[in-house]
C-alpha cells in the first residue's frame, strides 16, 4: 500500500514515538520514501513528492 503525505519527517517522528519502526528508502519517481508495517505485517509505503506537489 502507498501513503502520499505532505510532511513524511513529521509523520516519521510521530510513528516513532508510537514505538513503529520507520525504515528509510530511496527517493523514487520524486518522491521521499520510507516505509512501516502494520501488525499484520503488510508492508505500508510512505511518500511525499520532492517538489511539494503530488504527482502520483
Amino acid at each position: 500500500m502507498q501513503l502520499v503525505v505532505d510532511d513524511l519527517a513529521a509523520l516519521a517522528k510521530k510513528l516513532w514515538a508510537a514505538s513503529v519502526t520507520v525504515t528509510d528508502d530511496t527517493i523514487l519517481f520524486g518522491h521521499y520514501r520510507k516505509k512501516v508495517h502494520d501488525p499484520f505485517g503488510n508492508m505500508i509505503e510512505l511518500l511525499e513528492p520532492v517538489d511539494g506537489g503530488h504527482t502520483l
